[in-house]
């Protein structure tokens, strides 16, 4: 038989069925519903059947048959029982992430830097803050980065970084999908092979409440086709593009290498010391000259107050002398009149 003469049969017996059920007296279900419980024999649902549709031959030639076929489950790879040694290096779907923590002592020229970089390389920034007062002195900054970058470029984008500043942290890892993507690329093929029998079914389907049965298990595969492509899309982008974290700080002085030695500790520690001395140094004179204007107006201002207190109180001894000067010679006067 060909495929269309079988497909006639399997409708011939759903109306059959259909017929035989309101024969039989039996009213606990509606035509639509015998019309799906046949249909998910007839058509097999792939995950709970496993039935599917093959060609075999027979004596008078190719004859359609149903036969049985393993069925992909949730969690598997699918009919082609794909194991990760048979995949070669090339196609694995490795996501890459990298997460670092760099100084800088020219923030600004950093952060521009940066990003003529991720354009550089045909990646872009995901997610940017950047954080610290940029107008007063002595205030540190830091931003914090998420960028994708193209996996064929990250190499090259993380020299760039460790060439415009110093790595004081850094860590890499990758997660293997591969797996995952093809478990979900192999559910997306069977969901589109059933798809397209349902279509063909309807074609050929002759009452309105078994079109209405396949059109919603079509809507519903519909929706699950999407969900699955979705996955595989941000599946792609995470293995396309790699992930980079990076956190930038401003600093004075970049942080020397660890030493391994207690004698090269020590240098480190001596040198680093004077370092922070002669910074702690500049910082105190730079300090000085920013604050000069209001220690000058601050001065004038407590000179005059203080030159005017003083004018005050040297005029009020001025006549306090001058009461006291009178009251003299009025004594000495009376006493001379006293006298005579």
């Amino acid at each position: 038989m060909k495929r269309k003469t079988i497909k006639r049969s399997v409708l011939t017996l759903l109306l059959a069925a259909m017929i035989a059920s309101t024969g039989c007296g039996s009213n606990s279900k509606n035509s639509a519903e015998y019309a799906m419980d046949s249909y998910n024999y007839a058509t097999d649902d792939f995950y709970s059947n496993g039935i599917n549709y093959s060609v075999t031959p027979s004596e008078d030639g190719m004859e359609e048959s149903a036969v049985e076929e393993s069925v992909p489950e949730e969690g598997t790879t699918g009919s082609s029982n794909v194991e990760m040694n048979e995949i070669p290096n090339s196609n694995r779907k490795l996501i890459k992430t990298v997460d670092m923590q760099v100084e800088t002592t020219e923030f600004d020229v950093l952060v521009s830097k940066l990003t003529d970089k991720v354009s550089a390389a045909g990646g872009y920034i995901e997610q940017s803050d950047v954080y610290g007062n940029t107008g007063n002195y002595g205030d540190v900054r830091r931003a914090n980065y998420t960028i994708r970058v193209p996996k064929n470029k990250l190499d090259n984008f993380l020299e760039a970084v460790a060439e415009n500043s110093n790595i004081t942290r850094k860590s890499e890892s990758v997660e293997d999908v591969t797996l995952q993507y093809v478990d979900v690329q192999s559910k997306k093929e069977a969901l589109e092979v059933e798809r397209q029998r349902l279509l063909e079914l309807i074609q050929e389907a002759q009452d309105i409440d078994t079109v209405l049965v396949i059109e919603s298990k079509l809507t519903d595969i519909r929706y699950e086709l999407e969900s699955l492509e979705s996955r595989l899309r941000t599946y792609d982008n995470q293995v396309d593009y790699s992930t980079v974290h990076i956190n930038v700080v401003e600093v004075k002085v970049y942080t020397p290498p660890k030493s391994e030695s207690r004698l090269d500790k020590m240098v480190d520690g001596f040198v680093s010391s004077v370092k922070g001395v002669v910074v702690d140094v500049i910082d105190f004179f730079i300090g000085f000259i920013i604050i000069l204007p209001y220690l000058v107006v601050w001065g004038l201002i407590i000179f005059a107050f203080v030159s005017v207190v003083k004018f005050f109180r040297k005029k009020r001894k001025a006549k306090k002398a001058a009461k006291l000067e009178a009251k003299k010679r009025m004594e000495e006067q009376e006493n001379i009149n006293k006298n005579e």
